[in-house]
């Protein structure tokens, strides 16, 4: 299953257009369980339902990782992230254009102003939806997001680098050339273009408050930076023949790039990508994206630590991406002090649905190890860690 965790304000609608040219939205279920609390059945019923139907092949929405729990299939999750200040102009700015904007009325008045909105908006919006409900207790929300990009999203685009974000993305996940077409920009007049400007350099004074999601901006700058540097002279061709084929499609884009997608139907690209589809550039995209990429970290992991007691650390823990069991590191206040194969019989976990028996793990502690030590269960070569369970007993 692909899980596209949509963060607002990241081009989300121009990415969902892509989406649905690659894979139809007839196959994309939106999923955002905060918006859809009255449901009924619940947002996760419904969502466990269609996934059950066997017709979804994507879920997107303005929900939190960690979707793999619920549905209780391997998932290949992937998101896009955006400068935190200019997310939150983007936000305020887009009240000019858009008439269901929620504060359009108070923004266009005059009532609310950028910097009253800046102090009101979250600072770390981009990190909760990216930690989900996965988060370590102790562990921030901007910390947890990052292990979460680099242990478990198969790629966390950036807005700045679209192009290429969508075309390592496009890779990954087999996709046609994705053309697109700018959708949903916010249109200003000159004056409120100005404004903007002048907005941006005063919200410079107000970073402080958003240092959480700036912390997980810099992240995924720098693993995308990583990526396009591991990919080399072929990434750079097939990116270079790829922003030759949108100027061309963007140059008589227009008026277009200001309209609202309609998430219900199937987008459309103009005339003119037919023409370029016969074009070298669009061959040399092509070869790319039949080249096959890197492997990615995908874990999807599942497990608690049951409990820490009588010098022993003892619980269970899989990944849903592979079959084989997982190698664990017990630290005690920051020290590795063993590993232990996840592998153990637990008939328990089999008979919750989970379908999984050899998943237990158990682990002698150091005689030293004292009862108020802070002991840890980490997934080896990676950062992601176990959670304790709802109850666990702790001596």
């Amino acid at each position: 299953m692909q899980v596209y965790i949509h963060i607002p304000k990241c081009g989300g609608s121009t990415l969902r257009t892509i989406i649905s040219r690659q894979i139809g939205v007839k196959h994309v279920y939106y999923y955002e369980p905060d918006g859809q609390k009255h449901m009924l059945p619940s947002p996760e019923v419904a969502l466990r339902r269609a996934f059950e139907r066997g017709q979804v092949r994507l879920v997107t929405g303005h929900h939190r990782f960690g979707i793999h729990r619920l549905l209780r299939t391997p998932c290949s999750y992937f998101s896009f992230v955006r400068d935190p200040i200019e997310r939150a102009l983007s936000e305020y700015f887009y009240a000019y254009s858009y008439p269901h904007h929620s504060l359009r009325d108070r923004i266009l008045s005059g009532a609310l102003t950028v910097g009253d909105f800046l102090d009101s908006f979250p600072g770390n919006a981009q990190a909760i939806q990216l930690a989900g409900d996965t988060r370590v207790p102790g562990i921030s929300w901007e910390d947890q997001a990052c292990i979460n990009m680099r242990d478990s999203l198969m790629l966390t685009g950036v807005s700045e680098s679209f192009d290429l974000s969508v075309l390592l993305l496009a890779r990954r996940l087999g996709w046609r050339v994705p053309l697109y077409v700018p959708t949903n920009v916010t249109k200003l007049s000159d004056e409120q273009a100005a404004w903007r400007r002048a907005a941006r350099m005063e919200a410079q004074g107000k970073r402080q408050r958003f240092s959480a999601d700036y912390q997980v901006y810099e992240s995924a700058k720098a693993q995308l930076e990583a990526l396009r540097v591991a990919e080399g002279a072929a990434l750079a061709e097939a990116l270079a023949a790829f922003q030759r084929l949108l100027g061309q499609l963007h140059a008589k884009s227009g008026e277009s790039i200001y309209r609202t997608y309609n998430f219900g139907r199937d987008d459309e690209l103009p005339p003119e990508a037919e023409e370029l589809a016969r074009s070298d550039d669009y061959r040399c995209v092509e070869a790319y994206l039949r080249s096959e990429p890197a492997a990615a970290p995908r874990l999807n992991l599942i497990g608690v630590v049951d409990a820490v007691k009588q010098g022993v650390v003892s619980g269970w823990a899989f990944s849903l991406s592979t079959a084989e069991p997982l190698l664990l590191e017990v630290r005690v206040d920051g020290i590795v002090v063993g590993n232990t194969l996840a592998n153990r019989p637990r008939l328990d976990v089999e008979s919750s649905g989970w379908g999984r028996t050899s998943c237990g793990f158990r682990l002698d502690l150091p005689q030293t190890v004292g009862p108020n030590a802070r002991v840890e269960v980490v997934v080896a070569g990676m950062q992601t860690q176990l959670r304790m369970a709802d109850g666990a007993s702790r001596a």
